[in-house]
């Protein structure tokens, strides 16, 4: 009869298929587990090692809470959430590290990773040797932000493994995470991990979305004297995350514990595999139709809602690299920066296609002109060619533009909603 008060007790929602996990801070024990191994987009929780090899830079006197930094160009230009940082703009290594930990800033992000690793990718291969230093087997980063890439991979073993590896070997920067807000600019600005405000005993520690990882927390609560370490990868919307964390680390706290399952940090993840595309469970399956999507501006009256334009064909896949060649408040001012930008540069890029997408921060909508699915290897040195005329460009990754169309995704259902 106990297993199967158990059972019910731990009985997950319909995401179950996902991966959970909760351990016993103290020793390592693993007290609830589903697909505790098994390959997922990490997202966000990426930047939970960001801030691992910052606070290991601090420490070891590298880096210093007071440095200013520099926002490059690549890092200004990131999608998602953002400080919306502009290019040479600066900020302190401290500030920078309560824009990521608050408000998940993928700006900030970048420009401590290429403070510290001198480019984001070089970054990446730092962040993969930590995270197999630290036993994490099947985690392996190409990116500081957590923006989909291929190759970018965790699972929720290894992410509980990274929680409990930042308080132990940081327990002077830990608290940081608990922190509720953040100013900025001279505004003050929330976080944007509401399991700390809702949860309590909660003191951490990291929230992550992108479309093909649906929503990620890892979370750090302490009641009584005894904390606990949980990670829920795949949940469809913030709800369902919250829901799943409240639930499992409640009744973990009351006592329940599952048998068999071992401990976290010898676990054996065995081999690897693809992770799960959530995209149409989390984001609709829309995926790259914010391009050329055309909304109605914020600022209409009161109650009228925001909407697309009619009979808009939905645009193929997005692929490859970008070239960011303008932004401007008008749609149709953007689409004609684009248009005439390809017609200028086709063939210095090998090809692409003109687009505008979404982007929207302070109040504020706007529209980036891009031509799309280029190379790498042109669009940098088409890039490069345009600054020495004097030109504006900017050179998005598969990565930033994906984290650029995410964003515009999530501002249109927002308002759709």
């Amino acid at each position: 009869m106990g297993a199967i008060v158990a059972c019910v007790v731990w009985a997950m929602p319909a995401w179950a298929q996902r991966a959970a996990v909760v351990v016993d801070a103290s020793d390592g024990s693993i007290l609830y587990g589903r697909n505790v191994t098994a390959p997922a987009h990490p997202a966000s929780l990426t930047k939970m090692m960001t801030l691992y090899l910052a606070f290991e830079a601090i420490e070891a006197g590298r880096l210093s809470l007071a440095e200013t930094l520099t926002a490059s160009a690549r890092a200004a230009g990131q999608g998602g959430a953002t400080l919306d940082l502009d290019p040479g703009q600066k900020i302190t290594t401290a500030d920078a590290l309560r824009a990521v930990i608050t408000r998940s800033a993928n700006d900030a992000a970048v420009v401590l990773a290429e403070r510290l690793g001198g480019s984001e990718s070089a970054f990446g291969a730092m962040m993969t040797a930590k995270a197999k230093a630290l036993g994490m087997t099947r985690t392996s980063f190409v990116n500081a932000t957590g923006m989909t890439a291929p190759g970018h991979l965790t699972t929720a073993r290894d992410m509980a493994l990274l929680a409990l590896a930042l308080r132990r070997d940081f327990p002077r920067h830990y608290a940081l995470f608990a922190a509720r807000g953040v100013t900025w600019g001279g505004r003050s600005l929330p976080t944007v991990n509401g399991f700390l405000v809702s949860f309590k005993g909660a003191d951490g520690i990291k929230t992550g979305f992108t479309c093909a990882a649906g929503y990620n927390l890892v979370a750090s609560a302490s009641r009584n004297g005894r904390r606990l370490v949980g990670v829920v990868l795949g949940a469809r919307n913030k709800d369902e995350r919250r829901n799943a964390m409240h639930r499992l680390l409640e009744t973990a706290f009351s006592g329940r514990k599952e048998a068999g399952l071992g401990n976290v940090r010898t676990l054996d993840e065995g081999k690897g595999g693809a992770a799960p595309d959530l995209r149409g469970e989390a984001c609709g399956g829309r995926g790259a139709s914010v391009l050329n999507a055309s909304i109605a501006l914020p600022g209409a009256p009161p109650g009228k809602k925001p909407g697309k334009t009619a009979g808009r064909q939905e645009p193929p896949r997005v692929e490859g690299w970008a070239l960011d060649v303008g932004i401007s408040r008008k749609e149709a001012e953007a689409r004609r920066m684009a248009a005439q930008a390809l017609a200028r540069l086709r063939r210095d890029l090998g090809g692409g296609r003109a687009a505008t997408v979404l982007k929207a921060g302070d109040g504020v909508v706007a529209y980036r002109a891009l031509i799309i699915d280029v190379n790498e290897q042109p669009t940098v040195a088409t890039c490069l060619a345009m600054r020495a005329r004097d030109e504006d460009c900017l050179v998005l990754t598969p990565p930033m533009l994906a984290g650029a169309i995410e964003d515009a995704e999530r501002y249109i259902r927002f308002f759709a909603e």
